[in-house]
C-alpha cells in the first residue's frame, strides 16, 4: 500500500510541475518528432519539440548528435549569393510562423494566451492534420487545464507517432482523473476507468489509500468501488464501523488472501462469540458458512460440533466430531467428544469400537459401571470394573451358614420353628455362575390345645400328631448376566422325613434394565412356609402313621412382576404383582393375587463415596385368596389365606458403599393393615356346612425391621449375618442367620450380591 501512495505522490508532483504525462523513468523519449522537424529546417517546431522532451524527461541526457543537430539549426547561416544569379525572395506560410512563434512559448505564456489564439491553434491543427500541430496545441490545452480539449486533439495524432501520442493521451488521462478526484466527480472517474483501466486504477487506488490513511473511509470505500479493489471496500467499511457489512463483503467476492483471512477471522470470531453467548444456532451459522469456504479449522470444526450438541441435535455433532477424529485418532479431547455426543451410549458406540480401540475400552468401562451400578457384579467381573476384587482370575466360592426362623400367631399363622445349616460352593463357568448348596433342616410346631380342632375332628389332651420334621436337600441355581439382562434358574429338592411325597421346587426369572426403568418376572413354584402343616404335612390320625390319612404339604406354583420407573434424579415408582396357585395332599386347590404400589425418595445426596443409597417409600399393598384355608383340618392348608388384605405405610431402606470392607443394610417399615377373612367349612373338601371356620375382620399397626452385614477379613474370608424382626395383626416372626464364605481370588472389598438378604429366594426377584 505504500508504494502504491508513493507512486501517486510522485505523478501528482510531476503534473503540478506541468509535466502531464505519466512518469516512465525507464523509457527513453521517442525523438522520431524532434529528427523530422530538423531535417526539415522546421526551427520552431524542432525547438519546440526538443523543449517539451527535456520538459517531459528531466533525468534525460541528449546525445551529442543532436545536441549539435539542433544547435547548427539555431545558427544563422551566412548567405551565399550566386555572383551571377539574380537574388530569390522566400515567402514563408504564416500558419507555420504562427505554430512556430507558439512552440517557442514557455508553458506560463501559453497559460495567457488568449482564447482567440488558442482556437487559431486548434483550426489549424484541426484543418491540417499535422502531428506536430496537434501535439503542440494539445499541450497548450494541457497547460490551461482545458485537458478534454487537449484530448480531442491528442486522439487525432497518427500512429506514424504512436509513442508522443501515446504519451500525450496519458497525461491527458492522468489529469482528467485528477480533476475529478478534486471534484468527486465518481461518475466521470468510474467513466475514465471504464475506458482507461489499467492506468486509471493506480490513480484511484493511490487517492483511496490517501484518503484510507486520513481517515475519510466514505471517500475510500467509493473510490476503491470504482476500481473493484474489494478489499480495500471492506477496509472502509470497517472504518465506518459497517463490519457485519465488512464481513458479508468479503465472504462473498472471489477469494484473496487478503479477503479470505478476514472472512475467515471475521466468521470466526462469530462463531466464538455467538457461543460464548449460548447462541448456539448463530454459532452454527458462522462455522456452516466457514466450512462451505473449506475454511473451517480443527478447533472451530470441535466448537462447530459442541455448538451443535448444545442446539440437540447430537446426530450431526457425532458426524462432526468422528470427522475430526478420523484426521486426528489419538487426540483424547475429540475421543470424549465422540462419546459424548453419542450420550455416552455404549450400544450406539459398539460399531466404531473396532476402528477406535478407546472407544472399545470407553464400551467396556461404561458397561462395566452400569452393571456395577445395577448390582450385576458377574459381568461387571468381567469388564474388570468391579473395585471389590484384586483379580478376576477364578472366582471360586465356598460357603457355609446356619439360619434360624420363628412364627407364631393365632388361627392361619400357627406356631413355627426351623432350623437349617446349609453348605455350598459358587463358580462362573462361560459367563455363568453355578452354585451348588447341600441343606441340612429341621422343622418344629407347637401342639394343639385339647378340644380345638385338628384333623378330622376335636383333638384330645394327650396330642400324638407329627411336631416335628427334619431333612436334607439340594439346591443348584444359575444366573447369567448380560448387558440389560439377568437370567436366573433354580431348581432344589428336600427330602424330608414326612408324611406327604416331596416334590421339586424351582424357579425361572429374568430382569431387563433400562436407563430410566426395569422390569423383573419370575415363575416359580415353592413350597408355602406358614406352618408344619403346610410345610411338611402331617396326618388325619394322630394315633397312625397311615399314607392315607397323610394331608398337607402345600405348593405355591405362581408368578410374580416387578417394574420400577425412574421419574427424574430422586424419585421413582414400582409396581409389583403376584398371581399363584395352590394345592397340596387333600388340600383345597387356592389361588391368591397381590398388588403393590411403591413411590421412593432417593435421600443419600453427595454421599455416594459411603452410602450407596438411603430411600423413603410410602406404599400400598392388597392381597386376597379365593378361600380361607387357615385352619388345621382336612382340607386346610394351615396357611395365611385372607379374602382381603390391605396394607399401607411408609418404608426406608440404605446400603453402604459397595466395595468396601465391610457393608450394612437396614431395612425399616411402619404402617397399618386390615385383615378380614371370610371364614367357611371346616372341612372344605366335603362341604361340611355344618362346622364352619368362623370369619373375622382385625386391623392394626404393623411393622418390621431387617439388619444385615458383611465384613472382610484377610483378603480371602467374609462374615455374613442378618437379624429381622415383624410385627402385624396377630402375627409375629424372627429371622437370624450367620455365613462363612471363602474366596479363591483375592478381594478387597465385599459386595452386596453376598449379603444374606441378597438371595433370590428372600428378594423374590433376580436381581
Amino acid at each position: 500500500m505504500a508504494v502504491k501512495r508513493l507512486s501517486l505522490l510522485t505523478v501528482a508532483v510531476l503534473t503540478t510541475l506541468g509535466l502531464n504525462a505519466p512518469l516512465q523513468a525507464a523509457e527513453a523519449p521517442d525523438l522520431t518528432g524532434v529528427w523530422y522537424h530538423i531535417k526539415h529546417k522546421q526551427v520552431a517546431l524542432a525547438n519546440a519539440e526538443y523543449q517539451r522532451l527535456q520538459n517531459r524527461y528531466p533525468d534525460w541526457q541528449p546525445e551529442e548528435s543532436l545536441k549539435q543537430a539542433i544547435s547548427l539549426l539555431n545558427k544563422p547561416v551566412k548567405p551565399v549569393v550566386p555572383v551571377e544569379r539574380k537574388k530569390e525572395t522566400v515567402k514563408e506560410d504564416p500558419d507555420a510562423v504562427f505554430m512556430g512563434r507558439l512552440a517557442a512559448m514557455k508553458e506560463k505564456q501559453w497559460q495567457r494566451l488568449s482564447v482567440v489564439a488558442v482556437s487559431r491553434a486548434a483550426t489549424i491543427a484541426n484543418s491540417k492534420r499535422n502531428d506536430a500541430d496537434l501535439l503542440l496545441t494539445g499541450w497548450i490545452y494541457m497547460a490551461r487545464q482545458q485537458y478534454n480539449e487537449a484530448m480531442t486533439l491528442f486522439s487525432l495524432v497518427s500512429e506514424g507517432s504512436a509513442g508522443q501520442k501515446k504519451d500525450a493521451i496519458g497525461a491527458a488521462v492522468d489529469a482528467l482523473s485528477f480533476q475529478a478526484m478534486a471534484a468527486d466527480d465518481l461518475n466521470g472517474l468510474q467513466a475514465l476507468y471504464d475506458a482507461w483501466p489499467q492506468q486509471v486504477a493506480a490513480l484511484i487506488n493511490g487517492a483511496a489509500w490517501q484518503a484510507f490513511d486520513a481517515g475519510e473511509f466514505t471517500r475510500s470505500g467509493s473510490l476503491f468501488r470504482i476500481t473493484g479493489n474489494r478489499y480495500g471496500e471492506v477496509l472502509s467499511l470497517d472504518g465506518q464501523g459497517h463490519s457485519e457489512d465488512a464481513l458479508a463483503l468479503a465472504c462473498t467476492t472471489p477469494a484473496t488472501t487478503e479477503l479470505t483471512t478476514w472472512c475467515r477471522d471475521g466468521l470466526s470470531s462469530q462463531q466464538t462469540a455467538a457461543w460464548e453467548a449460548k447462541d448456539y444456532a448463530a454459532s452454527i451459522r458462522a462455522a456452516e458458512s466457514l466450512k462451505e469456504r473449506n475454511l473451517l479449522s480443527r478447533d472451530q470444526e470441535m466448537l462447530y460440533g459442541w455448538a451443535l450438541d448444545e442446539s440437540g441435535n447430537k446426530a450431526a455433532a457425532s458426524k462432526v466430531f468422528l470427522s475430526v477424529l478420523a484426521d486426528s485418532p489419538a487426540d483424547e479431547e475429540v475421543q470424549s467428544a465422540v462419546i459424548h455426543s453419542f450420550d455416552y451410549d455404549a450400544e450406539a458406540l459398539m460399531p466404531l469400537s473396532a476402528k477406535y480401540p478407546f472407544i472399545a475400552t470407553f464400551i467396556s468401562s461404561q458397561e462395566g459401571g452400569q452393571a456395577f451400578g445395577r448390582k450385576q457384579f458377574d459381568l461387571a467381573d468381567r469388564y474388570n470394573a468391579n473395585p471389590a476384587k484384586e483379580s478376576t482370575a477364578g472366582d471360586v466360592q465356598v460357603y457355609a451358614g446356619l439360619s434360624a426362623r420363628h412364627r407364631s400367631g393365632e388361627r392361619g399363622l400357627g406356631h413355627l420353628d426351623e432350623h437349617a445349616g446349609y453348605t455350598g460352593f459358587t463358580d462362573v463357568y462361560k459367563d455363568t455362575r453355578v452354585d451348588v448348596s447341600v441343606r441340612h433342616e429341621q422343622v418344629f410346631s407347637g401342639t394343639p390345645d385339647a378340644g380345638s380342632w385338628f384333623g378330622t375332628g376335636l383333638s384330645d389332651a394327650d396330642f400324638a400328631g407329627e411336631a416335628k420334621q427334619a431333612g436334607q436337600g439340594i439346591d443348584v441355581f444359575l444366573a447369567r448376566q448380560e448387558q440389560d439382562w439377568t437370567w436366573y434358574g433354580q431348581a432344589g429338592y428336600l427330602l424330608l422325613d414326612q408324611p406327604v411325597s416331596t416334590r421339586l421346587t424351582g424357579a425361572l426369572g429374568a430382569t431387563w434394565y433400562q436407563a430410566d426403568f426395569l422390569v423383573s418376572g419370575l415363575a416359580y413354584r415353592e413350597r408355602r412356609k406358614d406352618s408344619v402343616l403346610s410345610q411338611t404335612g402331617t396326618w388325619f390320625d394322630t394315633s397312625s402313621r397311615d399314607s392315607s390319612a397323610a394331608w398337607g404339604g402345600v405348593m405355591q406354583s405362581g408368578l410374580r412382576g416387578l417394574g420400577v420407573v425412574a421419574l427424574n434424579d430422586v424419585w421413582s415408582a414400582s409396581l409389583s404383582a403376584e398371581t399363584a396357585m395352590l394345592d397340596g395332599e387333600q388340600v383345597k386347590d387356592n389361588t391368591m393375587q397381590s398388588l403393590r404400589v411403591e413411590v421412593s425418595r432417593e435421600l443419600s445426596g453427595d454421599k455416594k463415596d459411603w452410602l450407596d443409597y438411603f430411600r423413603v417409600a410410602p406404599y400400598l399393598g392388597w392381597q386376597q385368596y379365593d378361600h380361607d384355608l387357615s385352619g388345621f383340618t382336612a382340607g386346610h392348608g394351615g396357611y395365611f389365606s385372607p379374602q382381603g388384605f390391605f396394607s399401607t405405610g411408609v418404608s426406608t431402606d440404605l446400603l453402604t458403599a459397595e466395595g468396601k470392607l465391610w457393608q450394612l443394610r437396614g431395612r425399616f417399615s411402619l404402617g397399618w393393615s386390615s385383615i378380614k377373612q371370610d371364614g367357611g367349612p371346616r372341612f372344605p373338601l366335603t362341604e361340611d356346612s355344618v362346622t364352619v371356620l368362623p370369619s373375622t375382620n382385625v386391623s392394626g399397626v404393623n411393622g418390621e425391621l431387617l439388619l444385615e452385614g458383611q465384613y472382610l477379613f484377610g483378603n480371602h474370608w467374609s462374615l455374613a449375618g442378618y437379624v429381622s424382626r415383624s410385627h402385624a395383626v396377630a402375627y409375629q416372626a424372627t429371622y437370624a442367620g450367620i455365613e462363612l464364605r471363602w474366596y479363591a481370588a483375592p478381594r478387597k472389598g465385599v459386595t452386596s450380591e453376598t449379603l444374606i438378604g441378597s438371595s433370590v429366594e428372600l428378594k423374590g426377584f433376580a436381581f
